[in-house]
């Protein structure tokens, strides 16, 4: 193999990797995105979303993040301890957490937990924090 085919490949894969450590995040307009978490959340994968969207978050300016759970089936332990840190952080970053789409369990999970945030709004569905938002959904 020769070094041009090599390198070429090592782009490629860089290039990969780089995708995958993307936020998933989806800017809806200047001020407001949405945040999607779904599956099962290992601790891994969900401080490196919080480490990249945070940052993500922090350059677009984004005011108001809606952390939405409706595809999260379960997390690891401490899941809503981390939850809680990254919304606190968030927050220290300026921007408005709105938590939408907890399933039954998590709901007990997070109202169980003594260090839960109050000042965090808390919705159904993304659709309802976006009709509260006065954000028009078509």
């Amino acid at each position: 193999m020769t070094d041009v085919v090599r390198l070429q490949k090592e782009v490629r894969r860089s290039e990969e990797i780089i995708e995958l450590l993307k936020p998933p995040t989806i800017l809806l307009n200047h001020e407001i995105a949405i945040l999607p978490v779904s599956g099962y959340v290992g601790r891994d994968s969900f401080d490196l979303l919080c480490e990249k969207s945070s940052q993500w978050l922090y350059d677009k300016e984004v005011e108001t993040l809606l952390f939405d759970f409706t595809g999260t089936q379960k997390g690891y332990d401490g899941f809503i301890q981390a939850i809680h840190a990254f919304c606190q952080q968030l927050q220290l970053l300026g921007i408005q957490v709105i938590v939408t789409g907890l399933n039954a369990k998590l709901v007990q999970e997070w109202s169980a937990d003594d260090f839960w945030q109050k000042d965090i709004k808390f919705y159904a569905t993304v659709h309802q924090a976006l009709h509260d938002l006065k954000i028009e959904i078509k």
